[in-house]
């Protein structure tokens, strides 16, 4: 019976260790949502109608929300540059529709950054108290927009983009300071959530927690010595 009680509390340590890989990773990339809707016939054609078939005012033909890291997408007959297809777009079904991004944007010190929408046909960006948006149509496009945060924090993040006619593109960049050009001195424009390369990085909402820590494989390996250990101690006890 003692031998069948130490192998249990043995095996309890060593899954208790081996259990920890399944958590994400401290620093675990938070996706953004974006939901993607194409119209069955409409014509959209600006901002409003836009949010007409977000809000199902407007008949649709799909209606798909999924997960993408960044917002980097181009799409202009077949998918340009190995970015992503919008959700919701399909053969027959890549003009006019609409996208929604959401997420919430950690801005880890006070002061000014500068986002940059690349865009075709048209966009709103909203960012806690800060607005920007373009309804022009026609070749793609870059707004530089300086935005100014009394306080680092969590800031929610909205984006609706529209397409109309032809090839599609939607891209979010970052920087901080002020600038007017990607080509600034000065500037270091990355993708928003691109944290690998510098970019600021998403949360999972206002006050998040980092995501637990994988335990390093040494310290696996230390718990199961050790586990081992008091297994022997137990056995010729």
């Amino acid at each position: 019976m003692r031998q069948h009680r130490i192998v249990g509390f043995t095996s309890f340590v060593l899954a208790v260790g081996f259990s920890t890989l399944a958590v994400p990773a401290s620093g675990a990339v938070i996706p953004f949502s974006v939901r993607g809707v194409s119209a069955e016939s409409a014509q959209i054609t600006n901002l409003a109608k836009a949010q007409d078939l977000l809000d199902g005012k407007i008949q649709s033909h799909s209606d798909i929300t999924a997960v993408f890291d960044v917002l980097n997408f181009n799409l202009s007959g077949a998918n340009a540059n190995g970015t992503p297809d919008f959700p919701a777009t399909s053969p027959g079904y890549q003009t006019n529709f609409a996208a929604e991004a959401t997420a919430w944007l950690r801005i880890p010190t006070a002061g000014a950054y500068t986002f940059a929408v690349s865009y075709d046909d048209g966009y709103r960006l909203s960012i806690t108290g800060n607005t920007a948006q373009s309804t022009g149509q026609g070749h793609v496009k870059t707004d530089f927009l300086p935005m100014t945060f009394a306080q680092p924090g969590d800031y929610s993040v909205d984006l609706v983009y529209f397409q109309h006619l032809g090839s599609a593109q939607l891209q979010f960049f970052a920087t901080p300071g002020t600038y007017s050009s990607f080509t600034d001195s000065g500037a270091s424009f990355r993708l928003v959530n691109d944290v690998s390369n510098g970019g600021l990085a998403l949360v999972s909402g206002p006050g998040a927690q980092p995501s637990a820590v994988i335990p390093e494989p040494s310290s696996l390996m230390s718990l199961g010595v050790a586990a081992l250990g008091l297994l022997g101690r137990r056995r010729f006890a």
